[in-house]
């Protein structure tokens, strides 16, 4: 009797390819963070306070967006003004409420994240050629579409 070799991407189903890809990703990505000294949630944090310059952002919003626990968010936040990347103050209009504010340095490392990710993606398709990277994407989005309907 013949065993297929499990490790031979050629015999994984195609879903469980993508899984692999995107667990290689999020793990190269997450050591990088470790790294900076961050973590994911720092990360999505100082995202969503960029995303969202327009407007004065509070404690509570930040606490939403993210997903946690006000003494959750305090806690991110005060580490992320010990880093220097947000700024907190008290609001004007509402004394209850402290106004947080990413931080030039805070930018700067968006950006450096923002050019590692470029990397990544260059790196992950230096085999392939412009219209293979073309095809591949125009599928991908196909399949990301699709997601919803099963």
């Amino acid at each position: 009797m013949e065993c297929k070799d499990n490790k031979d991407p050629s015999n994984m189903p195609i879903a469980f390819k993508l899984k692999v890809i995107s667990e290689n990703f999020a793990s190269k990505l997450n050591n990088k963070l470790v790294e900076d000294g961050l973590t994911f949630s720092q990360m999505a944090i100082l995202i969503f306070l960029l995303e969202n310059s327009d407007h004065d952002i509070s404690l509570k919003e930040v606490s939403e967006a993210a997903h946690i626990k006000h003494p959750t968010a305090i806690g991110l936040i005060k580490r992320l003004e010990e880093k220097g990347m947000v700024s907190s103050c008290v609001s004007e209009v509402n004394r209850k409420f402290r106004i947080i504010t990413i931080t030039d340095k805070g930018k700067e490392y968006l950006e450096l994240s923002k050019k590692r990710h470029d990397e990544m993606d260059k790196a992950l398709l230096r085999p392939l050629n412009e219209t293979q990277q073309s095809q591949l994407s125009e599928m991908l989005d196909l399949i990301l579409e699709n997601m919803n309907s099963f």
